[in-house]
């Protein structure tokens, strides 16, 4: 069963499925941790939001603008983030524009020096949050426990109160997080151009509920609400099952959901 860090969750499924094998999604795990990233710079940036304009230096003037726009950065990941290019997007040798509130020529490497260089613990939580992501990406149900106890003890050791915080929320779920390393199904692709198969691995994770749920949300949204829910579930099921349409109930002038037709030659 795939869940987020929701704790009642936990006690449900381990008093009414005690056979099931409880995963936490690495999804909610990066999410959580990108709150934490968030918090530290907030908390650098906040001071000197409440500096008045006039007064700030030159540097803090430059410190806020980057912490106030360029902080998308700091959730890409520092090896492995590509730009629309498909090429490294924090190569040293990208292109740079000028901008205007710094007043000199920057590409995505440049940003991220200036950022990390505003205070130590941006630069820490940075690398705990890549940290993190190599732990998903490098590692297997084998090698998992110990490379997520080295995490722990990383982000513990940290000295930076959001990430150490974390920590916890990792020992506390880290039977869940191990979990999330099961292999749910293996694929194989056939290249056109070479010929080669090449083999994946799909581990366990709620992505598709996820991604209908953000749809769900969507349709609510764009209707500004609903009042009738008769009308809510068929416009649900008209949007995410394909394999159904709607007709009119000559009896009670109901919608009702019927099976798709095939169309006829």
């Amino acid at each position: 069963m795939i869940t987020d860090m929701y704790e009642p969750y936990r006690r449900i499924i381990k008093k009414h499925f005690k056979n099931a094998i409880h995963v936490v999604d690495h999804y909610h795990v990066s999410q959580e941790l990108h709150r934490r990233v968030d918090r530290v710079r907030l908390r650098i940036m906040n001071p000197l939001r409440c500096i008045n304009t006039s007064k700030r230096t030159q540097e803090q003037e430059e410190n806020y603008y980057l912490l106030k726009h360029k902080n998308g950065l700091l959730f890409k990941h520092f090896t492995r983030s590509k730009g629309a290019d498909g090429k490294p997007l924090f190569d040293i040798l990208r292109p740079k524009e000028y901008n205007k509130v710094l007043k000199r020529y920057m590409n995505p490497y440049d940003y991220a020096n200036a950022l990390v260089s505003i205070h130590p613990d941006i630069n820490t939580a940075w690398e705990l949050k890549d940290e993190l992501t190599d732990f998903y990406v490098s590692n297997t149900l084998e090698t998992a426990p110990a490379a997520l106890k080295k995490v722990i003890t990383d982000f513990r050791e940290s000295n930076v109160e959001e990430m150490v915080k974390f920590s916890y929320t990792l020992a506390n779920w880290q039977t869940e997080i191990i979990n999330s390393f099961y292999i749910a199904k293996t694929e194989y692709k056939l290249s056109r151009k070479t010929g080669q198969i090449t083999v994946g691995y799909k581990r366990l994770n709620n992505a598709l509920m996820e991604r209908l749920n953000g749809t769900v949300k969507l349709i609510t949204k764009a209707a500004n609400g609903y009042t009738n829910w008769e009308r809510f579930r068929n416009r649900c099921m008209l949007v995410l099952e394909k394999g159904i349409e709607f007709a009119i109930d000559e009896k009670d002038k109901s919608v009702k959901m019927v099976e798709k037709k095939e169309p006829t030659t």
